[in-house]
């Protein structure tokens, strides 16, 4: 016996009877059939914006909350994301997603319900440590005021985020070798040290900014060699 939709039913069930047994009293039974619960079901998931975070720079993640159920997902949802101790927070916020932190937990909470197959995008915006590791890993997970069909997908994928060396923080101008004279053209050399450890590919722009008054950049030439 299958059941094709909801509401009141009865069921009546007898026996005639025959040369060796007497027939059977009619029973009727009647129930209510309710409809079969659809729930939600959210998961999560996290990447980096953009390139390569960058030593003692800002950096931006992107975090998707999606609802993959049948029903929809009733607020307030939250997202939780246990910084790396190379991150510190900075601020977060997109599709009613508001963000704080206590420490490295930072806690991003939306009022609004999700409805089924709906997606939710927010940025959450961190701070780089200037001696973070080349690369980073964390996760995040999201939760709802709701009944779900499955809470063990409710952890966004293990995000790695390359980080690499801050060229401008590292690259130091030594200045000295210009010679000066009040009147007429100087010249002189000027010296680019790479402090990164590691080499670099050019070109190399190299910018005279804030000049004395009444001193201008004629044509600086000149070769890149080493690292």
């Amino acid at each position: 016996m299958t059941l094709l939709s909801v509401g009141l039913c009865s069921i009546t069930a007898s026996q005639a009877g025959n040369a060796n047994y007497t027939a059977a009293t009619a029973v009727t039974r009647t129930f209510n059939v309710n409809a079969v619960p659809v729930n939600a079901d959210l998961t999560i998931s996290k990447s980096q914006v953009g390139g390569a975070f960058i030593q003692g720079q800002p950096g931006l993640y992107g975090l998707v909350v999606s609802n993959i159920g049948g029903g929809p997902a009733s607020g307030p949802i939250t997202v939780t994301d246990m910084l790396n101790a190379n991150l510190t927070f900075v601020s977060g916020s997109g599709s009613g997603f508001n963000c704080s932190a206590v420490g490295q937990l930072v806690t991003c909470t939306s009022p609004s319900a999700l409805a089924a197959a709906g997606n939710a995008f927010f940025n959450l915006m961190v701070n780089v440590s200037a001696t973070a590791p080349a690369s980073i890993t964390n996760i995040a997970s999201v939760a709802c005021a709701c009944l779900e069909s499955n809470t063990s997908n409710n952890t966004s994928n293990m995000a790695t985020v390359s980080v690499v060396a801050n060229i401008t923080a590292l690259v130091t101008l030594d200045l000295s070798g210009i010679a000066t004279s009040r009147l007429g053209v100087s010249s002189g050399t000027v010296t680019i040290t790479n402090n990164t450890g590691s080499t670099f590919s050019g070109p190399v722009n190299l910018a005279f900014n804030n000049l004395t008054a009444g001193v201008t950049a004629i044509s600086p030439s000149g070769t890149l060699g080493g690292n």
